[in-house]
């Protein structure tokens, strides 16, 4: 993967968890353009870029309506397109916007 890509994933993933996706610029849905196999590489990166986070910005402890919300969005991504764990995180990538 380019080091361009991989520093667009790392920014996106410090962006997105820096206030748990409550900051009011903080990122939920990114649009990417480039073919399925570039957008299924970036993803990984950006999943890589969520793991080397997990541990200088832990994520805040949820309640149960939110854990619920979250597994309702991966199942729902898992039919669409690929998903991406982690313990603290999910990507999803869809040739379609959910």
């Amino acid at each position: 993967m380019a080091s361009g890509t991989t520093a667009a994933a790392r920014a996106l993933a410090f962006d997105t968890a820096l206030f748990d996706q409550e900051g009011c610029l903080s990122p939920r849905i990114v649009f990417f353009e480039g073919s399925p196999s570039l957008a299924a590489s970036f993803a990984a990166a950006l999943g890589d870029a969520f793991r080397d986070l997990e541990g200088s910005l832990p994520r805040a402890s949820i309640d149960d309506a939110l854990e619920g919300a979250i597994e309702r969005h991966v199942s729902t991504a898992l039919m669409a397109g690929t998903v991406v764990h982690g313990t603290t995180f999910s990507v999803s990538v869809s040739g379609d916007p959910l």
